[in-house]
């Protein structure tokens, strides 16, 4: 699957050739044709090295598809996600992603103190009823039976209904047990 993005428009706008763009960027022209192609992955390491030299925000450089969806939440300390009170109820879905399966994001906060993500990131994950597979040794949303939302590797537990639940850098819950796990399929950064 291509992922849209707006390299070829933003390196335009500024009369750059591809191998300018390259050499700004300390890598070849084909690597970058090759990324504004989509024909390699536009890793969050490749956008932030373009949207420092292109002058933009690492999001700039994917492409809006104008379909909103809702916010869940605020991810704060020790990856608990909180009550979106202080975030848009709304955001655009990123491109690529369908919005017909349920569709949810989070928001990471200012006060996270995650490993992982940065204060603005917004984490996309779809609805689940359960604990599907593809959730094991995955960083996922999860929702503790009779407790918050947490964003955690889900690894198995004890039993079949039982999870340990690793937090970067929270420490390691044991046995837990889940109402469900979304796996995190898309992050935006700020």
């Amino acid at each position: 699957m291509v992922t849209p993005n707006r390299i070829r428009e933003l390196r335009r706008s500024k009369g750059w050739t591809l191998n300018e763009l390259a050499a700004a960027t300390g890598t070849s022209g084909d690597q970058i044709s090759k990324l504004e192609r989509g024909a390699r992955r536009l890793s969050l390491d490749w956008m932030e090295r373009l949207a420092n030299v292109l002058g933009c925000t690492p999001a700039a450089l994917i492409q809006e598809t104008g379909s909103l969806i809702s916010v869940t939440g605020i991810v704060g300390s020790n990856g608990e996600v909180t009550s979106p009170d202080h975030a848009p109820p709304t955001l655009h879905a990123p491109p690529g992603v369908s919005v017909s399966n349920g569709l949810r994001a989070v928001i990471v906060g200012k006060e996270a103190n995650s490993l992982l993500f940065r204060p603005g990131w917004q984490l996309f994950y779809y609805d689940s009823p359960s604990v599907p597979e593809e959730c094991i040794n995955t960083l996922c949303i999860t929702k503790v039976r009779s407790g918050p939302l947490l964003i955690r590797e889900v690894r198995r537990g004890n039993n079949r209904v039982r999870y340990h639940l690793l937090g970067h850098p929270a420490e390691l819950q044991e046995n837990v047990a889940l109402d469900w796990a979304a796996k995190i399929i898309a992050i935006v950064p700020a």
